[in-house]
């Protein structure tokens, strides 16, 4: 089977023909997936993600028209992912969670509170849009975001970890397990939307 990777870095495809060998080929895009694009995953029934995807309401139904059943986010964050729509139409959504996740919401109030001496979270859980592209021109339209940022105790990484070997070697990892799982019809913990019988 070939899976369709949209959203690849320079830096993940060797990475991620490498893992796949062996198991599936994959087609790797640099273009993100969302209505424009969607329509090039016609007859993947497995496609990836990148946390700059953006699958709103019309784009799960677009890739369920085309044969896709699972979608295979290589980031934590799903914000971007219309789950209800996916889950109404028999997708399974699978994702690479993080070690620790906390809210924004509750980490802002623990800062308030004096809790944390320091933070410096490299994973936002809203993160499609502030991070991966030049933003440096624009402002932030987060509300949550930019309160977070005006914490002198705070340095928010943007994703710096991500673009290590390491890092980027174990969300490809993980996505490859999703897809194995998939395959072999098991469900693991990281499915966000479940599979339908």
């Amino acid at each position: 089977m070939e899976i369709l990777a949209f959203g690849v870095q320079a830096d993940e495809k060797p990475l991620l023909e490498k893992a796949f060998a062996g198991h599936h080929d994959v087609r790797c895009l640099d273009v993100f997936l969302d209505e424009d694009t969607a329509p090039i995953a016609a007859g993947y029934e497995i496609v990836s993600t990148s946390v700059n995807a953006d699958l709103n309401h019309r784009v799960p139904g677009t890739l369920a028209a085309g044969g896709t059943r699972l979608i295979a986010q290589r980031s934590t964050g799903f914000n971007n992912i219309d789950l209800k729509v996916a889950e109404r139409l028999g997708l399974t959504v699978a994702r690479n969670p993080a070690c620790v996740e906390l809210g924004t919401e509750a980490l802002v109030t623990e800062l308030r509170a004096g809790r944390f001496t320091g933070v410096g979270p490299d994973v936002y859980e809203a993160e499609t849009g502030p991070f991966f592209l030049d933003k440096s021109l624009e402002a932030v339209e987060d509300d949550t975001l930019a309160r977070l940022v005006t914490f002198p105790n705070v340095v928010v990484t943007s994703h710096q970890a991500h673009y290590t070997v390491d890092a980027v070697g174990q969300i490809i990892d993980t996505t490859l397990q999703n897809v194995l799982d998939h395959a072999a019809g098991r469900r693991s913990e990281n499915v966000l939307v479940p599979r339908t019988p």
